[in-house]
């Protein structure tokens, strides 16, 4: 399921952002490509409490005939670094033939609570095809990725040496 960019938003007099959502629902002016095997997470405070049952990334593809499978994940933050992995959610295949770019949803079989105020960190795992999906990120807020073998799930927990930086993803 995807939504191209200017689908989902709520009027400006109500905010412009999805009901019921945190992150960064606009489309980040930074593009770039996803390799295989990385997870890279953005952080994010929970703006209310809530069960999170699904969450929308912007990708775009290479116009190539491949595809690239990936799966969102949440994480707890600890001091500042994420933690603990709250959450994956189902395998997402998608076409690098996309090239208009969309928010696509990844669905969590269980939900994820979140709670108001408190810091998370949400992001995405890649597959084994590199390259051929691009994010869109904001140089704003904390940003963590660290190499993780796709087909063995995310690692619990995060893990040290993670390359950081500021990006905040389109991702909510």
């Amino acid at each position: 399921t995807s939504r191209q960019s200017t689908d989902f938003l709520l009027p400006a007099e109500l905010g412009g952002a999805p009901a019921n959502s945190f992150g960064k629902s606009t489309v980040g002016g930074t593009k770039g490509s996803l390799t295989a095997d990385v997870k890279r997470v953005s952080k994010y405070t929970a703006d209310a409490s809530r069960d999170v049952a699904e969450v929308w990334a912007w990708l775009r593809g290479d116009g190539s005939v491949a595809s690239q499978v990936l799966k969102a994940v949440i994480y707890a933050d600890s001091a500042g670094e994420p933690g603990a992995l709250l959450g994956t959610s189902a395998e997402v295949s998608f076409a690098a033939q996309t090239t208009a770019g969309a928010f696509v949803k990844f669905a969590f079989a269980t939900p994820v609570a979140v709670v108001s105020g408190t810091a998370y960190w949400l992001g995405l795992i890649s597959g084994v095809t590199s390259v051929v999906t691009e994010i869109a990120w904001d140089a704003a807020g904390a940003y963590r990725s660290l190499a993780d073998i796709y087909s063995g799930g995310a690692a619990d927990p995060f893990g040290g040496g993670a390359t950081s930086g500021a990006r905040e993803f389109s991702f909510y």
